[in-house]
This record gives C-alpha cells, sequence and structure tokens, in this order.
C-alpha cells in the first residue's frame, strides 16, 4: 500500500511533544499531591489535565510564597494549558494529505488534521514550534514548582548540616 504521508518524519517530533507532556502531568500530580494531600489526590488523578491545571493554580495561590512564586507557577500552568489544546488535536486526529480547493499555489499539505474541523489543522512547522514551546513550558513549570520548595529552606540551618561543610553537631 501508498502512503500519502511521511509519517517517518512526524513521529520523533510527536513523541518530543507527549514527552513534554509527561512531565507536565507528572508535575500537576505531584503538585496536588504534595499541596492537597494522597486522599485528595487519588480521587483526583484521573482527572482530564485541564481541570488538574485548574485545580493546581487554586492551590498555588494558597500556599505560603511570595507573589512572584505563586504567579511564575501560575503562568506556566496556563501556557500548559493553552499548549494541551494542540497536545490533543494531535493524540486525537489524524495524520494525513490536506487538500486544498481554494489554492493553487498550495494544493495540498501534509498536516494533522481533525476529522471534523477542517480550520483545525497543524502543519510539521507549526508542530514544531509547538514541541518547542512545550518542551519549555515543562522545564519552567519544574523550576516554578520546585521555588515553592526553595522559599521554604532555611539556609541558616543547612550552614552546620553535617556534611555540607558547615560546622559539625557536637
Amino acid at each position: 500500500m501508498v502512503s500519502l504521508v511521511d509519517s517517518a518524519r512526524w513521529a520523533p517530533i510527536i513523541g518530543r511533544l507527549f514527552i513534554a507532556f509527561g512531565s507536565i502531568e507528572r508535575t500537576t500530580h505531584e503538585c496536588i499531591r504534595d499541596w492537597a494531600g494522597e486522599i485528595i489526590h487519588k480521587h483526583f488523578a484521573n482527572a482530564p489535565l485541564s481541570a488538574r491545571i485548574d485545580f493546581a493554580r487554586d492551590l498555588a495561590k494558597a500556599q505560603d510564597a511570595t507573589y512572584a512564586t505563586q504567579e511564575a507557577f501560575v503562568q506556566s500552568l496556563l501556557s500548559a494549558k493553552k499548549l494541551a489544546q494542540n497536545r490533543n488535536l494531535v493524540a486525537h486526529n489524524p495524520l494525513c494529505l490536506v487538500f486544498f480547493q481554494d489554492s493553487l499555489d498550495r494544493p495540498f499539505l501534509e498536516a494533522v488534521a481533525h476529522h471534523t474541523n477542517d480550520q483545525k489543522i497543524l502543519s510539521y512547522e507549526a508542530l514544531v514550534e509547538i514541541v518547542e514551546r512545550s518542551e519549555r513550558c515543562a522545564e519552567e513549570l519544574i523550576h516554578n514548582f520546585v521555588a515553592f520548595r526553595v522559599e521554604k529552606l532555611d539556609v541558616e540551618s543547612l550552614k552546620t548540616f553535617p556534611g555540607l561543610g558547615g560546622t559539625p553537631h557536637a
């Protein structure tokens, strides 16, 4: 059978998208588990990503942290939520050859295309940009989540912690 699309070209970039979202998903789970507790996480773990993001935003705003730390994390979550729309398009729709009836310059395009909405198509070049933004978002989200823990560190007590170069306890 003849293939109309070059799926081998798309597979690595789609894989990177899902690796980035695996990290984003994990961070939302860790946030809920750490801040709401194991029991609530157990009952919320299977909620859609967008619902977990909304819950994580509310939890972040309730943390004892600076406004800057809270806001950085919330902004990362909002970016993740927006990027998730593209992840869902890739996850739930086929890679295909899209034909344009009104374009002589570019009569067809290899793209991920929504199965019912002709306006939702994602070219390879657009996907590369989305993947790069998703990877940055995943890194920022982890960084901003860790910032809550860093704020709580008592640096003075670490100076005397055995093995960290401080004065050992007697």
